[in-house]
């Protein structure tokens, strides 16, 4: 250690003082003051371990704690991003399961629809298909009506009693009789029975055809109508029983107000109906 004029000699722990020295002495003294100056520098210079868990003063941070930032940068991003795939895994999930819902939605509306298809040709093919059974005075002169005029086939006939006719094969729309009634007359205009009996025709042009025979047949039209629905041309068959020849509008055409049909009684233009019969 240095005081204020003494020295101790680190190799040979000799302690001495600088006045009063010896030229030899001097002479020696001047040999070890490199040994003395380079003892004093190590005793000067911090060591390693003394630096161990020292904060440091100013500059840049040592390796150890960029290491550390990085590290716990690079986990916070991690962390972020495992959320931001959490929730986009969710989302999909979501819309997965919505699609999935529409599909299901979808598929339901088209079984209902098919259904209601179904339904309306089950009831067209009945409405078609219900019979009328008639009392007539002249058995043959209605056959021949309702065959040459109209356009039904004789399926079956009872002797002269009876005949059963159709279009399309089918068993039978209509039965003429006699069993009560040869010879009779019509019934009175203010008495109760059948107003008339409508014929389905599937489109205008099959309407005007059955319209241009009956006309040709010298059978009177009674009336023709526009009903929004429907086009409707009126007749009686020869015994007096009322008659309706129709087509239907297709569906979306109906008139409706306040989400109810509308029919309605217009004059229906003939001329241009006949014109779609050839």
């Amino acid at each position: 250690f240095e005081g204020s004029r003494a020295f101790m000699y680190l190799e040979d722990y000799e302690v001495y003082s600088p006045t009063g020295q010896s030229q030899e002495e001097s002479a020696r003294d001047a040999a070890r003051r490199p040994q003395i100056e380079r003892a004093r520098t190590a005793m000067e210079r911090p060591s390693p371990k003394s630096q161990r868990g020292r904060k440091p003063q100013g500059g840049l941070p040592n390796r150890g704690l960029l290491k550390l930032g990085l590290t716990l940068g690079i986990l916070m991003s991690a962390g972020l991003l495992l959320a931001n795939v959490r929730a986009l895994r969710d989302t999909l999930q979501q819309i997965t399961a919505i699609e999935n819902s529409s599909r299901a939605i979808d598929r339901e509306i088209a079984t209902l629809r098919a259904t209601n298809e179904r339904l309306k040709a089950t009831i067209q093919r009945q409405s078609e298909e219900i019979d009328t059974l008639k009392k007539v005075s002249d058995l043959e002169r209605a056959v021949a009506f309702y065959r040459d005029v109209l356009g039904m086939e004789v399926q079956q006939r009872y002797g002269a009693a009876a005949a059963f006719l159709s279009w399309g094969g089918y068993h039978h729309h209509l039965g003429l009789n006699v069993w009560e009634s040869r010879g009779g007359s019509p019934p009175p205009r203010n008495s109760t029975g059948l107003y008339h009996a409508a014929i389905l025709y599937p489109d205008r042009a099959s309407l005007a055809r059955a319209v241009k025979r009956v006309i040709e047949s010298g059978t009177p039209i009674l009336g023709a109508a526009d009903h929004g629905v429907s086009e409707a041309v009126y007749l009686s068959d020869p015994d007096g029983n009322g008659l309706e020849l129709y087509r239907d509008r297709p569906e979306s055409e109906w008139p409706r107000r306040g989400g109810e049909i509308v029919m309605v009684t217009d004059p229906l233009d003939l001329d241009a109906l006949l014109a779609e019969a050839d």
